[in-house]
């Protein structure tokens, strides 16, 4: 954290510099709104900056995470429109005498878009984060028996509990949401908490969801392995997981870890197998795959759960007999814009599959955008996902 504090300190030096010299030329009233936004707005970065230095609890409570929310969500609405504003105003000033024209017109362009970042980040905080979105998606398994025809998935995955902080009622909300969708299973992809068990607890009856028709399952994503938790023993790391996995079971899931579950519906099988993911991006490792299918092969559906996509992604030929990969893990970088026409996010920088549907055949794979959020409290043209997955 420290090392983000000079960069900041020169970001905001500049930004007031550069105001101070137009104070001038600028409508009197419009100049003092600027100046007592920007003054409010590095008030409360600082206060929370020193907060969040000085803290010396848990590093994993949720009070504590909010306010490193706070942090980049201030850094986000305001740092950066300050920094926009700075850049086209200099170079505006540059060329004022030679380009008057040019010169207003990159003014107006650097407010232009600093008001549109700012604007963005308000909307995708305020409300694009809890703008919970129903999914639905039908996939054709060929030689699907009759008896899974209409099999109802709903899927949630990457909760990130620390999120929820104070938002407990959005999250009752999902659930709700969940309880309408008439499951005949209920699947979670990992990803409960961004760094420790603590952030769960206060959300242990939250996360119930109604029990589906033929049970709830869940797999443990990276961010519940402990890895993130700055300075803990790999025998901390242990509980954290053991802790986790009591509350998941407490909360009416069958966690699974490197196994399966095999369901008997109407004279069909269907084997529920997930697998657990370790690691940082890009060092993510999985468990033991075939341990994880033992005995799936007789079964008349196969149902995988991966938290990471790219182990879909990156064995093709490995997971080639399993007609549905369940994943989530990008979150849609939070960030993007979707229609029928157009799928765009910086995620795909990343991720070969990072939201929606993929594959051929009876060898699919779908991708959730996520609950929670994590890093940034916001989310813009990527709203927080339920999926409704239909099998025909």
């Amino acid at each position: 954290m420290i090392f983000l504090l000079l960069p900041i300190i020169i970001i905001e030096s500049l930004f007031f510099l550069t105001i101070t010299r137009k104070r001038n030329y600028a409508d009197k009233r419009i100049f003092s709104i600027i100046m007592i936004l920007s003054i409010v707005h590095s008030t409360i970065l600082l206060i929370t900056f020193l907060k969040i230095i000085s803290y010396k609890g848990e590093f994993a409570m949720n009070s504590h995470l909010a306010d490193q929310m706070t942090f980049t969500l201030l850094i986000s609405a305001g740092t950066v429109p300050k920094l926009v504003i700075t850049i086209f105003s200099n170079i505006g000033w540059l060329v004022r005498k030679p380009l008057p024209k040019i010169s207003r017109g990159l003014n107006r362009t650097g407010i232009l878009l600093a008001s549109f970042i700012v604007i963005l980040v308000i909307v995708g905080n305020l409300y694009g984060r809890f703008n919970f979105k129903t999914i639905e998606t039908t996939i054709n398994i060929v030689g699907l028996p009759e008896d899974l025809k209409g099999f109802r998935i709903v899927q949630i995955s990457d909760l990130h509990l620390n999120s929820f902080h104070k938002h407990g009622n959005s999250l009752l909300k999902s659930v709700d949401i969940i309880r309408g969708l008439r499951p005949d299973i209920i699947v979670n992809t990992g990803d409960y908490v961004s760094y420790a068990y603590p952030e769960m607890e206060p959300f242990t009856g939250m996360i119930r969801c109604p029990e589906a028709r033929y049970g709830n399952f869940a797999i443990l994503g990276n961010h519940d392995m402990g890895t993130y938790h700055p300075g803990w023993t790999q025998e901390q790391r242990d509980y954290n997981v053991s802790r986790i996995s009591e509350m998941i079971t407490a909360s009416g899931f069958n966690l699974l870890t490197d196994e399966n579950i095999e369901l008997t519906i109407g004279n069909s099988t269907v084997s529920i197998a997930g697998i657990t993911t370790y690691g940082r991006i890009p060092d993510i490792t999985y468990g033991d795959f075939d341990k994880t299918m033992e005995g799936c092969q007789t079964s008349d559906l196969r149902i995988f759960l991966s938290h990471d996509p790219d182990l879909w992604v990156n064995n093709r030929e490995m997971v080639s007999n399993i007609e549905l990969t369940l994943s989530g893990h990008t979150h849609g970088m939070q960030l993007g814009l979707e229609s029928k026409r157009i799928k765009i996010s910086p995620a795909s920088i990343i991720f070969t599959a990072w939201g929606g549907l993929y594959g051929e055949k009876n060898n699919w794979l779908y991708v959730n955008r996520g609950l929670g959020t994590l890093g940034f409290p916001f989310r813009i043209g990527m709203p927080p996902e339920i999926t409704l997955i239909i099998l025909e």
